[in-house]
């Protein structure tokens, strides 16, 4: 949001100076001016996209989530080959701690990975699963000051004991 408004500043801005001479356009400003132009450019735009935070009290935007969708998850090692099944693993993926994890998609198993910053894991004697949550701002003002909105998260409910960090898959 705040490159948003920088760039509309800097965008009326320059219309402002811009002078019509004929058919040809030339800017009637020099090289302070148009300093000053971006660094006054800059600062409202920080303060207009402050201006929620002042607004809100500075508290974070609350959230609230849906359930989308519960797949089964498979498990990554069998008890034949290491004695004990593994329903998620965790390690590194594309330099961010991850777990990982097998589903069924529409061509077959799939191994998935799931960023732990945006995955909770909930030790349960049920069937093993992962449920997809989607997140959204509760204020609708947060939904239309940005950009984007709050990342999804996902709960992984598997036996305790279940999550190792050695990921052999193995789909036996």
């Amino acid at each position: 949001m705040l490159i948003v408004i920088l760039v509309l500043l800097i965008g009326v801005c320059m219309f402002y100076h811009l002078e019509v001479k004929g058919r040809r356009f030339s800017w009637r400003w020099d090289g302070s001016e148009l300093i000053l132009t971006l660094f006054l450019s800059a600062v409202i735009g920080v303060a207009v996209a402050l201006i929620p935070s002042v607004i809100f009290d500075c508290k974070p935007p609350e959230l609230s989530y849906e359930l989308i969708e519960t797949k089964e998850i498979y498990a990554l090692e069998d008890n034949i080959t290491h004695g004990g099944r593994y329903f998620l693993g965790s390690g590194v993926s594309n330099g961010d701690a991850a777990y990982f994890y097998v589903v069924e998609e529409d061509f077959g198993l799939k191994t998935k990975s799931k960023d732990t910053d945006y995955a909770y894991v909930k030790y349960t004697d049920e069937t093993p699963s992962v449920e997809y949550y989607d997140a959204e701002f509760k204020n609708p003002f947060y939904r239309w000051i940005t950009l984007w909105g709050p990342y999804n998260i996902c709960r992984f409910n598997v036996p305790e004991g279940s999550v190792t960090s050695n990921i052999n898959v193995d789909l036996q």
